[in-house]
């Protein structure tokens, strides 16, 4: 079973381009992903009627073990996703690096499906907000358009690799 390792607590935001690192750790073995941030102030503005353009959501890759973002996106091992900016607050991302995010990049985060109707498909413009409701799209770069966080990322990094999250904190006895 892995468990994320906290690395250093920022209160910094995160900003589009920055290269991280997540470790996951089981017994005596400490693995290493990198993932980075693709766009900053995120919001699914579409899905609700009120706007907020100084939204705390991000897109992120998280790269193939062994890979890192200058591999580029075929390398990623799940689709970009967005998730809240606990990964830093908390300790678990730690910011190592910052690299233009460049045009294969931004276009691997703008086609989506929805979360719950996973058959409506979306091509979204992050920074001009622009919002089209499509046909499937002919591309491989579909998200599914959710909230995650630190704990989300490491659920999907285990899983890559056949194993499970061990979430931090104690374990509730209910009975």
């Amino acid at each position: 079973m892995l468990e994320l390792t906290v690395q250093k607590k920022r209160r910094k935001w995160p900003q589009e381009g920055e290269i991280f690192t997540v470790k996951l750790s089981r017994s005596e073995e400490e693995l290493t992903f990198y993932g980075k941030v693709l766009a900053v102030n995120v919001d699914p503005w579409f899905m609700r009627l009120d706007r907020n353009p100084e939204s705390d959501l991000l897109i992120v890759a998280v790269y193939q073990q062994g890979c890192t973002p200058e591999d580029g996106p075929n390398r990623q091992l799940f689709r970009p996703q967005i998730i809240n900016r606990l990964g830093w607050t908390t300790g678990y991302f730690l910011t190592v690096d910052t690299k233009l995010v460049s045009a294969e990049e931004h276009e691997s985060t703008r086609y989506w499906s929805d979360g719950l109707s996973p058959e409506t498909f979306y091509k979204i413009d992050w920074t001009t907000h622009e919002v089209e409701k499509i046909q499937e799209p002919n591309s491989q770069w579909i998200g599914q358009l959710s909230l995650g966080n630190h704990l989300t990322l490491g659920q999907w990094i285990a899983e890559s690799l056949g194993d499970e999250l061990k979430l931090p904190g104690k374990a509730v006895d209910w009975s």
